[in-house]
């Protein structure tokens, strides 16, 4: 097996999705074969050829096959900001969740969804002035009363506040149980969480937040201003 670049991504999913796609097209425009040590970790659960399909002229790795690591972090390849570029549509689900998928957008009919970043998250958005608080997200969602209403979040409290307000529209909602742990939700759950809210018909994220940013690029990728590639240039 021929090699010619070798990546370790870090971070949670979107994070490791930033890096392997800005690598990977990288690497197609220059010919090369890219490998990913793709670590399941607490941040990141799941391996990525258990819930996506392969991506051509990658190969990916659960550990080092013992090949030296060419870039290890969460940054993308430089002039190959993925946010900038139509490239997180090679993105595919294995059948079996986009099964899951397709049931899901059945049971919700005519939607739109929101991505609520809470936990470890809002004091960083804070501090970058980029949070995204409840009424903007409220005065969001009663611009389009007649869609049904999905919510993607980290936070037991919040779906508590925003079933509350709107469970004539939630058709479709997996309470989280609350843990110690640093994610509140399965990886199978953030993955189905992305893809229902790329094919919402509308849809608000949360600044500062990688996971919005990926939705938001998939939807409507963005022009050369960089507004999401600026918001998550950490």
């Amino acid at each position: 097996m021929s090699i010619d670049y070798i990546i370790q991504p870090d971070g949670g999913l979107c994070n490791y999705l930033r890096v392997v796609f800005s690598y990977w097209l990288y690497c197609k425009r220059e010919g090369k074969t890219l490998g990913v040590i793709w670590t399941v970790t607490d941040e990141c659960p799941g391996f990525f050829l258990d819930y996506f399909d392969p991506l051509e002229g990658v190969h990916f790795f659960k550990e080092n096959p013992g090949l030296p690591i060419d870039y290890s972090g969460n940054r993308w390849y430089p002039d190959y900001n993925p946010y900038l570029m139509n490239i997180f549509n090679h993105l595919k689900l294995v059948p079996v969740i986009a099964t899951k998928l397709s049931m899901i957008q059945l049971s919700l009919g005519k939607y739109i969804a929101v991505h609520i970043r809470r936990t470890d998250h809002s004091d960083l958005a804070k501090a970058e002035n980029t949070y995204t608080d409840d009424d903007q997200f409220i005065s969001f969602i009663n611009e389009y009363e007649d869609h049904n209403l999905y919510i993607a979040t980290d936070n037991r409290d919040t779906q508590d506040t925003f079933y509350a307000l709107y469970k004539d529209r939630i058709k479709v909602i997996e309470f989280i149980t609350p843990s110690s742990s640093l994610r509140q939700t399965g990886f199978e759950e953030t993955i189905l969480d992305l893809f229902i809210c790329i094919h919402s018909d509308h849809f608000k994220g949360s600044g500062w937040s990688s996971f919005s940013a990926t939705i938001n690029q998939i939807k409507e990728p963005v022009n050369s201003d960089g507004y999401f590639g600026k918001i998550i240039s950490y």
